[in-house]
Order: C-alpha cells, then structure tokens, then sequence
C-alpha cells in the first residue's frame, strides 16, 4: 500500500494545507524556519494510522476539530486479503466490485470527536474513506453472544477498517525517548523496563537476538552470540558514519548481558549494559555527544524496522540537529538508501540536508507575511519563489556556500534557469545531444530570483549566464538585469541572457505531440496547445514531470528518435546558445 496525498485542517497552526503530494521516490524535505509549522505537519501525520489521539494543544481556537485526510493507492490482492472475514459475504462482494469498478485508490479520512461523558475533556478518532457509494448499512451479524455487532455500521467503514489493516504507520521519531540508554534491566517476564527502552528493543531486534533464550544459555554462548551481533552491527554501521573520532576511528556500539550484585537493590537480576567505542575510548552512550546519540538511536529504530519488515512511514524533525555538516551528510545518505523500503518525511532548515538535484521533494512551510497569529502554508517545488527569502533560506544556501568545495557552481560554465524543472530538461537535453559542453545549470526557484542571484554572482566574481522564458516576466526580468546590471547596453546583454524563442515555458520547446508523448506519456486528452499551459493544471507538477523525462532520458528510454523535428530543432538551437553563452565565459 502508499500513501499518495495528504490534507491537513484545523490543527495546531494550520487550517488547511489543502491536498499536497508526497514526493514520488520516498522522501519528502519541509523547509522552513522555527515556529512555521513544519512539526505540526509531521505531528498531525503521526496521529493517523499510529491511532493516536488529539490533546487541547493540537486544536486551532475558533475552528472545527481536526481533520487528517490521507489518499492511498492499494493492490486488489492486499486488499481483498484484508477484507476477509470483515462482513457478510455479500457485503464484501459489494465492496470489491466497487473498487474493482473504480480503481484501488481512495481518501480516507481521520475525525475526531469530543467525549463529554467523562470529567476530563478527551477525544475520540473516527476513520472512514470517501466513497458515497459505500455509505450504506452493512448486513447484520449476530455475534456468538446475539448482539448485533454491525449496528450503525456503513460498508464504507469496513472498507476503512480493512485499509487501516493494510496501510503503514506514520511513525515520529522522538530523539528524546528513543536515546540508547547505559544501562536497562530485564524484568521476570523477560521484557526491557526503564529509560531507552525503544532503542535497547531496536538493537536487539537487529541482533537478531531473543532475551527469554539468551538467558536460558550458558555464559560462553551468551558471549559468543553477542559478540557475532556486535560484529553484523558495526559492519553495516561503518558504511552510514563515516565520521571519525580523533584521527581515523569509527564509533561502534558494544552490549554485554550482566547481572546485579548482591549489593544493589536487585540482586542477581539481570540487565544489559550498553558502550560507544571509538578504538581508544570505551564510553556509555550518555558519555557521547548528543550529535553522535541521535545519530545512533536514529539508525537502529530505521534499521530494526527494516529488519522487522513493519509497514512504517517514518517522520523526522530536524533529522542530525546536533550534528555538523559531514555527519548531516551520513544522515542524508541513511535516509536515501532506507527510502527504497520505508518513505520518509523531514523537516528541516539546514541546507546540508537539502539536495540541489532534487528540489522537486521539498515543500516550503511558512507563516502567512511571516506573522506567527497566522496560518501555516505550504508551497510545493512549482512555486518555491512565492516564498519569502527567510523560508527559501536554506535552499539559496544549499546553492551558495563554499564555493571552493561544492560542485554546483564553479568559477565559470555556470547557467542560471528560472526553476527547477529547467534544470531537469536542460540536463535531459544535454544528455540527449551528447553534447560536450561542461556546464553548470543552477535553478533559481523562481524567474523573480534570477536578479538576487545575478546580483550575488557578479559580486563574488562567478562568471555565469541567464537563460529565461519568452514571456511577460522573463522579459521583464531581462529589461531589469539589462539597466541595473549591465549598463542598458545590449550588445552586452545579449552576452549575457537569452530568451527561449517562442516559449511562454520551457515545455514550449516541445511540439505538443512531442510533449504528450514523450513527457506526459499520453496522459493528456484536453484542448490546451500550449505544453507550458498544460502544464499548469492541477494533476500536474512541472518539476516531477521534468524530473520523470530526465530519468527517461538518462535511462536509455527516451532518444532524439523519439522526438519531432520541430522539437529536436528547438533543443538544438537552445542547447547550442547556451554552448556560445559558456564560451563567452571563459577567461581571455
């Protein structure tokens, strides 16, 4: 099962983030500064299919109680596993040809409702999914007991109760409770007790080792099947943190079975005792800095779920806050690879863990002008330059830092596009092409930042050209930079930028048939001629769909022969101005 789409209303900062897509290769990125809304976001989220319940703190003043909306895409055969024995037979058979007529996709949604039987203000959660058609009473059934068990109940909430089985749960990390302890007793049914109990369990889950077996052993085989675990452990855990400690040791972590002397308040019981060593120390987890707990503590919950096979839909805040840039960087390369198997949404306002190339899974997350009185918004990759300079920080710094070591801008072949889905077909096209070209294309998120970052360019001395739309903004844009920057003279201006001819859009470089082939994959039926207008639909996003044609294209599935020649004309001449623009660059 996935969880395709979400909405959030009335919860904590947010009235509603209207329906918002999770990024289509796992992982999701809020962007934003503290107080925007991001953690209420994944909070909200984490309320879901975890069946946790609302507090007074997560309701919005004057507004309805929440509403968590969530839109999923299942399998028949997952689907109908799950409906057995739920209903009737006839019911049942209702429902499957119901989906079977309309897809195995709905919404479901999550409400809550106010007990006020109770002297305590509590809540209660109701799930049901959205599908009219289901909204009808489900057949009686009688109980060992003669209780009508189906009594106020519709198809749609059996529908509901069957997905809920199937679907996986937005788990948040909390770094506090999930913290590897030093030290955690056994109690007599065999079970953790006590501080850390949620990071203990994780490792030993990827130990692979059963507490009530372990104990029943002798001593040397304790040892030796620990001693192999701690061994499997590291392995895997050298290739995620490559930081080191001193000059060149990697942490590790280390466990041993112990038990209480007769001295303590627990004699003889048994507890395990937990280390982080980096090959000259051996200390307790609490010894190490916060930085390298979480980080640890953060690999074990991801890595026993996996192990676990447990359907989970992880959210993280602030993912490595102690953590500097390299180790941000591990923690980047742990999410990436864990996303194969378990989607992940974060949020966060370091640019560490924010990758240029992949623009198209951030959501910008801000207050209203900025006001903390009101409302939380969301701003997906499209329209990233709607958001202010504070929220987008960030991504411009993700950009523009360290330009000695990075490899996004260099000191001279750098290109400047309006957005992110430039980015990804300029890339395609050079592919397509061949082309030799070493270029540099860097995406501002949005035609209205070209001219901070013209500005910023020219001030570092980074030599760099402009490539932008034909259209009412990009002209504007081109007409600013021309006066402002270089000197109203357009001899020096055509050096400089170059309007795409007749592109209102950069799919405007494709013939409409060329586009719907080749970039909607014949998805598209409508009336609209223009790609850049099409584009521009609600069921679509410019960035995913650029981003899709690369891949197309790096994979090998999409050549010149698969494209008109009216589009191949366009990519050529374009592709070879940029070429004429990149040598104009180059020192004398």
């Amino acid at each position: 099962m996935k969880i395709v789409k979400f909405r959030i209303k009335n919860f904590c900062s947010i009235i509603d983030t209207d329906w918002r897509s999770f990024s289509t290769d796992g992982v999701t990125v809020l962007v934003g500064q503290n107080e925007s809304g991001k953690s209420a976001i994944l909070e909200a989220l984490s309320l879901t299919f975890s069946q946790k319940h609302i507090t007074d703190d997560d309701l919005r003043y004057g507004c309805d109680l929440p509403e968590i909306w969530l839109e999923v895409e299942f399998s028949k055969e997952e689907f109908s596993e799950s409906l057995k024995h739920r209903a009737h037979p006839d019911d049942l058979e209702r429902i499957s040809n119901h989906f079977g007529r309309v897809g195995h996709f709905t919404r479901t949604v999550f409400r809550w409702e106010l007990n006020d039987s109770t002297t305590k203000r509590t809540f209660s959660c109701d799930i049901d999914i959205e599908e009219p058609e289901l909204f009808i009473p489900a057949t009686d059934l009688i109980d060992a007991n003669d209780v009508n068990v189906t009594e106020g109940i519709t198809l749609s909430h059996i529908a509901a109760d069957a997905i809920f089985n199937i679907a996986p749960t937005f788990t948040l990390f909390q770094s506090n409770s999930g913290l590897l302890p030093n030290t955690i007793d056994i109690d007599t049914d065999f079970n953790l007790t006590g501080e850390g109990k949620t990071a203990a369990e994780n490792l030993l889950t990827i130990a692979n080792i059963n507490l009530k077996s372990l104990l029943k052993q002798d001593s040397r085989t304790q040892e030796s099947k620990i001693a192999r675990a701690i061994s499997e452990i590291n392995h895997d855990l050298k290739d995620f943190w490559n930081q080191t400690i001193g000059t060149n040791n990697k942490i590790k972590i280390e466990f041993n079975l112990k038990h209480h002397d007769n001295s303590s308040e627990k004699p003889g019981a048994p507890y395990l005792i937990f280390w982080v060593t980096d090959g000259l120390h051996k200390l307790h987890p609490k010894q190490r800095s916060a930085g390298v707990r979480w980080f640890i503590s953060f690999y074990l919950q991801l890595k026993a779920s996996q192990k676990s096979n447990n359907k989970l839909y992880f959210l993280l805040d602030e993912p490595g806050a102690n953590l500097h840039a390299n180790a941000q960087k591990d923690v980047l390369k742990l999410i990436n690879t864990l996303s194969k198997e378990i989607s992940i949404t974060y949020s966060t306002h370091s640019p560490t863990l924010i990758e240029y190339e992949k623009l198209y899974r951030v959501y910008a997350v801000q207050r209203g002008n900025d006001e903390l009185e009101t409302p939380t918004e969301m701003i997906e990759a499209l329209h990233l330059g709607a958001a202010s300079s504070d929220t987008l920080s960030p991504i411009l710094t993700a950009i523009g830092t360290d330009f000695s070591h990075q490899n996004v801008i260099q000191k001279y072949n750098n290109i400047i596009l309006e957005e992110p889905s430039g980015y990804y077909y300029f890339q395609a096209f050079w592919h397509l092409l061949n082309k030799q070209d070493s270029v540099n294309f860097i995406s501002a998120t949005g035609v209205n930042k070209i001219v901070p970052l013209a500005y910023m360019f020219t001030g570092w001395g980074i030599k760099y050209s402009i490539i932008i739309d034909d259209d009412k903004q990009g002209r504007s844009v081109y007409n600013q930079l021309k006066k402002e920057l270089w000197g109203d003279e357009d001899s020096i201006a055509i050096k400089m930028a170059y309007k795409i001819k007749e592109c209102n859009g950069i799919e405007d470089i494709f013939s409409l048939d060329s586009f719907k082939e080749n970039v909607l994959e014949d998805a598209y039926t409508g009336e609209l001629e223009l790609p850049s207008e099409i584009v521009k639909l609600p069921k679509y996003s410019k960035p995913i769909l650029a981003y899709k044609f690369y891949m197309n294209v790096k994979e090998g599935k999409i050549s010149t022969e698969h494209l008109d020649s009216s589009t191949l004309q366009k990519i050529t001449s374009t592709t070879n101005k940029i070429s004429e623009l990149i040598s104009l660059q180059k020192p004398e």
